[in-house]
């Protein structure tokens, strides 16, 4: 009778260890490891290229000291990244010329693009080691009082790529569009957004 009682504890042990690794493994970071190192330099030098808010308030204010309240410094002004891209240039293409086809591309919104991008089955993690340090992750309960920023998988072609990027603000505006890039000698920059919108 005693072995049985040993051999339940030990069983139960056994499953509650095994239920908290699962567990403590699922809330763990994503390595990001399905994106080949091409990927990743692009995605890093687009999100690179994203504006550093806060440096920009700083210089703002320094020259305009009269203008200057404590309301920015509540916040993290921060533009915030989703951790994970969806889909390709094409795909948000694709919806677009669909939309212009019916008619209705002018009243697509941020929201109805947000759902563009929620939609899209091909996903892939981000690795938390390529953002750089004046953005930050989305992520629940954060307010990005700045906007979230989405991207698309990037297409490339040679030494060309492009990436669909779109930043939807805390209320109905937004701005996005196809950002390109280009790969030089000292690897890849980004370089203009085509197709733009902002509302």
């Amino acid at each position: 009778m005693i072995w049985m009682t040993t051999s339940r504890f030990d069983v139960r042990a056994g499953l509650s260890a095994a239920v908290l690794a699962l567990t403590l493994t699922s809330c763990a970071d994503e390595p990001g490891d399905q994106l080949d190192s091409e990927t990743r330099d692009i995605i890093r030098a687009a999100l690179e290229s994203q504006a550093d808010i806060p440096s920009q308030y700083a210089e703002w204010f320094a020259e305009h000291p009269e203008e200057k309240s404590n309301l920015p410094s509540l916040f993290d002004q921060r533009l915030c990244v989703k951790d994970e891209l969806a889909g390709t240039t094409a795909d948000f293409r694709m919806t677009r010329e669909a939309a212009d086809a019916d008619g209705s591309a002018p009243g697509l919104n941020p929201r109805e693009k947000r759902e563009m991008w929620d939609n899209v089955r091909v996903r892939s993690t981000l690795p938390r080691d390529i953002k750089p340090k004046h953005l930050r992750w989305d992520g629940p309960l954060r307010y990005c009082v700045n906007g979230v920023l989405w991207m698309s998988h990037p297409e490339v072609d040679g030494d060309n790529a492009t990436i669909f990027i779109q930043n939807e603000c805390t209320g109905w505006c937004g701005w996005g569009g196809v950002l390109e890039l280009k790969r030089d000698a000292g690897g890849w920059k980004a370089g203009e957004l085509s197709e733009w919108w902002v509302s």
